[in-house]
């Protein structure tokens, strides 16, 4: 019976183990010619990167608030987390938004919202944060882009990562 047992015990571990040996022999091959060339970054060329907007009011008398910077010309920007806060009143439509250009491309990513209830003279806080990985091309602008439909509202707003020179 115990040899049994230790057969078994031993034909469970071969078989878990052979696979993940086998996969150890797969080859890849990597083409990094003019046409195509695989990006490489020194970890030296990374700049940590934060900026920060404190209590930005709607432009206008509209209901949206909009904060943002440049991205320096000689850098590209790795943005890792934004957040931020929009107060207004309790029941209102709430947008919170942090736009970028990429390759080239423009687009607006929307962040999730919570809302935290009653703060700083306002009947509702929204709070607005996310880990995430967007590109901003060098020279272009970051903006984060909050909305409280129907009221005036004020917004904080944080983005953080780091810039990569070009």
């Amino acid at each position: 019976m115990k040899k049994q047992l230790a057969a078994i015990c031993l034909a469970s571990i071969c078989s878990m183990i052979l696979p993940t040996m086998a996969l150890g022999a797969v080859k890849v091959n990597v083409v990094n010619d003019d046409s195509s060339p695989v990006p490489v970054y020194s970890i030296d060329d990374k700049q940590p990167f934060q900026w920060q907007e404190m209590n930005v009011g709607p432009d206008g008398g509209g209901s949206a608030s909009l904060a943002g910077f440049s991205v320096p010309v000689d850098s590209r920007l790795v943005i890792e987390y934004a957040s931020g806060n929009v107060f207004c009143a309790t029941g209102e439509a709430v947008g919170f938004e942090v736009w970028t250009t990429s390759g080239g491309v423009f687009a607006r990513h929307r962040l999730p919202i919570i809302s935290l209830g009653a703060s700083g003279g306002y009947q509702t806080t929204y709070l607005a944060n996310q880990s995430l990985i967007l590109n901003a091309d060098s020279g272009t602008d970051v903006t984060v882009y909050s909305v409280c439909n129907g009221t005036l509202g004020v917004m904080h707003a944080a983005i953080s990562g780091y810039l990569i020179s070009n």
